[in-house]
């Protein structure tokens, strides 16, 4: 997922919740962030660069599994 397509599905979220980009960026995060912390398989399953991914790369994986 390129960052342009990020933003504007970030764009899209925070427009439909009446928030912020930002907003939705920190949701996004700390749920991830959550998530890393006592993970389970399928979390594992995302493929990252460090030990917790980041927005593109938890988006990219999810988009990816729906197709």
């Amino acid at each position: 997922m390129t960052k342009k397509a990020t933003k504007k599905l970030l764009e899209k979220i925070a427009k439909e919740n009446n928030i912020t980009i930002e907003e939705v960026k920190k949701e996004i995060e700390h749920a991830i962030s959550q998530t890393y912390k006592n993970p389970t398989p399928a979390a594992l399953a995302v493929p990252r660069k460090n030990d917790i991914p980041t927005i593109e790369e938890f988006l990219e994986y999810m988009l990816s599994d729906l197709k």
